[in-house]
């Protein structure tokens, strides 16, 4: 058997209005709306939170203190150039280091840091007028 609501006039509507009453939002309809309103502003506060969380990178001088750590002696010169403000040959000397056949993977990656870190500095050096450190950002860009 079949139970009939008890609310007969109601049925529907949370607002207790008889069914044939006023064609005015109802409760629920309300409720849908705030619900949505909800939602977007939580997925905006979401997309707000979500900016880029990756780290800023480390200083070149300490990206080139780590290369010469595990380089050593390989890489004192392109160290000196690079603290003397040499960033073109710092980066040349780490970028020749980089492709020594003789090094090992965590060498290679450690010469490698190193010219990525000493870039801006080398593009910095170009933007001012340095005519090597302008060759040789365009031969970076042309092998990149």
């Amino acid at each position: 058997m079949r139970r009939q609501p008890r609310h007969s006039g109601s049925v529907g509507r949370l607002g207790g209005a008889p069914a044939s009453g006023p064609a005015s939002p109802s409760a629920a309809d309300t409720g849908r709306a705030g619900g949505r309103r909800f939602c977007l502003c939580l997925a905006a506060l979401l997309l707000v939170g979500c900016g880029d969380s990756t780290p800023p990178p480390p200083e070149p001088a300490a990206v080139v203190a780590e290369a010469a750590e595990t380089l050593g002696a390989a890489a004192a010169d392109a160290a000196k150039q690079a603290e003397s403000g040499n960033y073109v040959e710092a980066w040349a000397g780490y970028a020749t280091l980089a492709e020594k056949q003789d090094l090992t993977e965590e060498q290679r990656a450690a010469a490698n840091r190193a010219a990525v870190a000493l870039l801006p500095s080398v593009s910095k050096a170009a933007a001012e007028g340095d005519a090597r450190a302008q060759q040789l950002m365009e031969l970076y860009r042309a092998t990149k």
